[in-house]
């Protein structure tokens, strides 16, 4: 048995691939990931705090991410929510580097270009996540006006 793929185009500044199916396996597999991730945030699973580099509500933002993403691949078919879902992963991805950029440790940055000073390296690395941060946050215009146009073609209850 093997998936059909459909390719279709709903307004010029989006591709997506359809597949006619959920994938309730896949869903529940990136929700238990992300729930795991929560837990360590709220010291329901026990870990070194030493191995913890972020905030915990930077931890739960990323718990978040796996866990709407598991909604969204094993809820496929409602459209309205696999959107809204896509437009809470931009903002979890938007907040996170936006946090790396802004208040996050110079200590915890590696790499870079060689031959420049660490501190300038870091600059660099703030200034790629500030960017990053403003690409996702720009990402959500056409993500908000799609779940808008959904809502807006859903039939009213009268």
């Amino acid at each position: 048995m093997t998936a059909r793929v459909a390719l279709r185009v709903r307004h010029p500044y989006a591709l997506r691939i359809v597949k006619e199916q959920n994938h309730p396996l896949l869903g529940a597999i990136a929700i238990a990931l992300g729930a795991m991730i929560v837990m360590i945030a709220l010291d329901v699973i026990p870990t070194d705090p030493e191995k913890i580099h972020a905030p915990d509500w930077i931890l739960i933002l990323a718990g978040a991410v796996f866990i709407f993403g598991g909604l969204a691949v094993g809820l496929r078919a409602h459209e309205l929510l696999v959107s809204v879902l896509g437009n809470l992963i931009v903002v979890a991805f938007a907040v996170v580097a936006a946090w790396v950029a802004l208040a996050g440790s110079s200590d915890q940055f590696s790499g870079g270009i060689p031959f420049l000073p660490h501190a300038t390296n870091v600059k660099i690395a703030r200034v790629m996540f500030g960017s990053g941060a403003l690409l996702c946050a720009l990402m959500l215009i056409p993500g908000i006006r799609h779940v808008l146009k959904l809502l807006s073609a859903r039939p009213r209850a009268d």
